[in-house]
C-alpha cells in the first residue's frame, strides 16, 4: 500500500519517544516482517531508512540501507582538498521525496557520501543536511553533482552546525559555481567544529533543485 512507508516513518519517529526496550521490541517486529514478507522489503526499507533520518540514528539507517549501496564506483573522479575524510558513515537527510518514496532508496547510498537528487515546491528552498558520525574541524568540502550541475538555477549556500538546530554560515557558491559538476571547497583558516552540514538552494525561478550525488567532508589536519 503506498501510505504504508510514511505510516512506517511515523512508528520509527514514535518508537524514540520510548524506553531502549520498546524501541528494541518494534524494530525486531519490523525485521520480521521483512522475513516474512520479502516481497514488501524495499517498502518496509523505505520508511525505515526515512525514520532514521528524522531521528538523526546514523546506525539504525546504516544497518537498513546497507542492502542498497552503490559500490560500482558512480562517483566521478576528483581531487580531494586534503585532510581526513570524516563524512563517511554519515547520516544525509533530505529536504522532500517523491511521491513514492524512490528517492530513499537511491539516496541510501549516501550514507557513505551520496545525496541523490531533490526538488522542492516552487519558491521553497531544497537542502541536504550531512551528519557526520562525530565533530570535527570542517577543513574542505567537495561536492559532486548527480548530472551536469549542481545546480542548475540557483545559487548555493553551505552551512554548518554543531547540533543541526543552529546554523551559521560557511560559504556562498556563485551561480557559475553552482553550475558545475564537481566544486571543491577548501577552508584555509578559522576551520569551524561542526557535525552537521547543510547545503540548501535557492532557486531564481522555478522549482529549487539539488542534484547531488556525493558530499564529502574533510578535516583540516595535514596529511603526507
Amino acid at each position: 500500500h503506498p501510505e504504508f512507508a510514511p505510516m512506517l516513518t511515523w512508528v520509527i519517529r514514535t518508537a524514540y519517544t520510548e524506553t531502549k526496550s520498546m524501541q528494541r521490541r518494534i524494530l525486531d517486529m519490523i525485521e520480521t516482517a521483512v522475513a516474512q514478507y520479502p516481497e514488501a522489503k524495499d517498502m518496509i526499507s523505505c520508511g525505515v531508512i526515512r525514520g532514521a533520518e528524522e531521528v538523526q540514528d546514523i546506525e539504525l539507517a546504516n544497518k537498513w540501507s546497507k542492502d542498497y549501496l552503490n559500490t560500482s564506483g558512480g562517483i566521478t573522479s576528483f581531487e580531494p582538498v586534503g585532510g581526513n575524510l570524516v563524512s563517511a558513515g554519515g547520516l544525509v537527510s533530505l529536504s522532500s521525496y517523491d511521491d513514492n518514496q524512490n528517492s530513499i532508496l537511491y539516496h541510501a547510498a549516501a550514507l557513505t557520501e551520496r545525496g541523490g537528487s531533490i526538488c522542492t515546491a516552487p519558491g521553497t528552498s531544497a537542502h541536504v543536511m550531512l551528519k557526520l558520525p562525530k565533530k570535527a574541524h570542517i577543513g574542505g568540502i567537495v561536492l559532486i553533482a548527480n548530472g551536469n550541475a549542481l545546480s542548475a538555477r540557483g545559487y548555493l549556500h553551505i552551512e554548518f552546525s554543531s547540533d543541526g538546530k543552529n546554523w551559521k554560515h560557511l560559504v556562498d557558491l556563485s551561480r557559475e559555481e553552482s553550475g558545475q559538476k564537481t566544486v571543491r571547497i577548501k577552508l584555509k583558516q578559522n576551520a569551524p567544529t561542526a557535525q552537521y552540514v547543510r547545503i540548501s538552494d535557492n532557486a531564481i525561478s522555478g522549482e529549487a533543485q539539488l542534484n547531488l550525488n556525493a558530499i564529502l567532508v574533510y578535516d583540516n589536519k595535514k596529511t603526507d
